[in-house]
């Protein structure tokens, strides 16, 4: 109530739904708007279809407005008093954020991992706001409500093979680029900043996506896990990948 823009960071399956639900339904019972609007905004069909559910578990006056929307389909967001952003890392993307474009009323964010692994990281605080609570881990685990997750780490590559390959790709890219937009390295530290842009880059081409190795390591894990009868979830970063990766499998 204090706060008119800001993220909640909170686990998976620690209730962030439960949160932004709460929050709307606080917002309008004290709202001195008498056609208060609220927008729920989330990545995909079954986390709008959670907020929904999440909503009706609260009492409201009837005189609100709440309206539920997909990043990808979601008109202007003006004339909204409050918009909640479920797995708010998602509207640093250029397709995504133009729906803030003309929103000037509260704006919060729910996610687990605001901090985006690209360029758009500080964009979401731009757009949103500063993380202004972090809900831990740890006693929810103690509480027994979400699991203690087993992690094990597979190194298909040679020491030191990924990162001869990345430095070689990305090389002969930094004399191009160099070539091209030489005013991109006028400084040290601009240089540096091209440098760990185009490397990062190639890591994500030769040490993810197109990493034989690793992508063949990714399948038997999976496969291994299906004739066994477990679930299992592969998390990508881009869908091309993940296609590949469903036909490998």
């Amino acid at each position: 109530m204090k706060t008119y823009r800001g993220i909640v960071k909170s686990p998976a399956g620690s209730g962030k739904t439960i949160i932004g639900a709460a929050a709307i339904q606080r917002v309008s019972t004290q709202s001195p708007t008498l056609a208060f609007k609220a927008a729920w905004v989330a990545n995909t069909m079954d986390q709008v279809e959670q907020g929904k559910k999440a909503i009706a578990l609260f009492p409201f006056p009837g005189s609100e407005e709440i309206s539920f929307f997909c990043y990808a389909g979601c008109p202007s967001l003006a004339g909204y008093h409050l918009v909640i952003l479920d797995e708010c890392h998602h509207i640093a993307a250029p397709e995504y954020r133009k729906i803030l474009q003309y929103q000037e009323g509260a704006r919060w964010g729910l996610s687990a991992t605001p901090d985006r692994a690209d360029d758009l990281k500080k964009d979401v605080y731009e757009l949103i706001g500063p993380i202004v609570h972090t809900v831990d881990r740890a006693p929810l685990v103690a509480a027994g409500q979400i699991t203690e997750a087993q992690v094990f780490i597979h190194s298909p590559n040679a020491k030191g093979e990924m990162e001869k390959i990345i430095a070689d790709a990305a090389a002969p890219q930094v004399v191009v680029r160099k070539k091209k937009w030489p005013y991109l390295f006028s400084s040290p530290k601009a240089e540096q900043e091209q440098i760990n842009r185009i490397v990062w880059q190639c890591a994500l081409d030769a040490g993810v996506e197109n990493n034989a190795k690793k992508n063949a390591r990714v399948v038997e894990l999976a496969n291994d896990h299906i004739r066994g009868g477990d679930s299992v979830l592969i998390l990508i970063g881009k869908i091309e990948h993940g296609e590949r990766l469903a036909e490998l499998i």
